[in-house]
């Protein structure tokens, strides 16, 4: 249970990080190109939505991506629902996330089942859930 409550922490710049790294894991490998994407979209995301917000989106991410990538699907899945529940975002936010993680997910031109299964995941959390 303790590994629960410390996700529940995470800060919102962190939460979207760790958002677009599990679409961009789900094919099991993260290009250097879609590091480089998820953060400007990130960056993108807090200008736009949240322009108070002065984290380092790039110490985040690369902070972050080594966890990411070691933690299985249904730990994502788990993690993702808990602390999507903690950051309610605007719809426009939404919208524009889930615009990224389209391109995102179509970026290394390959569709796999997982990056699939996550889209629909994150459009779950984000747009039905809460």
């Amino acid at each position: 249970m303790e590994h629960n409550a410390s996700h529940l922490d995470l800060q919102l710049e962190e939460y979207l990080c760790y958002l677009y790294l599990c679409m961009a894991s789900a094919d099991m490998y993260i290009l250097d190109a879609e590091l480089d994407s998820i953060k400007n979209a990130v960056r993108n995301v807090l200008s736009r939505h949240f322009p108070n917000s002065k984290a380092d989106v790039g110490v985040i991410v690369n902070g972050l991506v080594e966890a990411n990538v070691r933690e299985t699907e249904e730990q994502k899945r788990e993690k993702l629902n808990a602390i999507s529940k903690n950051h309610p975002l605007p719809f426009a936010a939404k919208m524009q996330i889930m615009d990224d993680m389209n391109v995102l997910m179509h970026s290394d031109k390959n569709l796999s089942p997982g990056e699939i299964a996550m889209f629909a995941f994150i459009r779950e959390c984000l747009l039905e859930k809460y």
